[in-house]
């Protein structure tokens, strides 16, 4: 069982990186590859919890799909820990 939710966990982490990216880029406003070097996430956490760096409906739909990923990546890692 532990080693499924590790596969999982790799299977969920992998296109994580590349939505975080997209997210930084709409919260930012800031298309170049350097957003994800910059250690800044003031903006990202409240941009999680509300929607005002959000102007158009595809955008609000990514944050919508954003926030479910990472809600499930989450609940992985918490169940993963609970098994244990």
């Amino acid at each position: 069982m532990k080693s499924i939710i590790l596969v999982m966990l790799l299977i969920f982490g992998i296109p994580l990186f590349r939505l975080r990216y997209i997210y930084r880029n709409i919260v930012y406003r800031d298309y170049s590859h350097w957003i994800n070097f910059k250690p800044v996430f003031i903006k990202e956490i409240k941009a999680l919890f509300s929607n005002k760096y959000f102007k158009t409906k595809r955008e609000k739909r990514f944050a919508i799909f954003f926030r479910l990923y990472t809600t499930t990546y989450l609940f992985l890692i918490f169940f993963s820990y609970i098994i244990k």
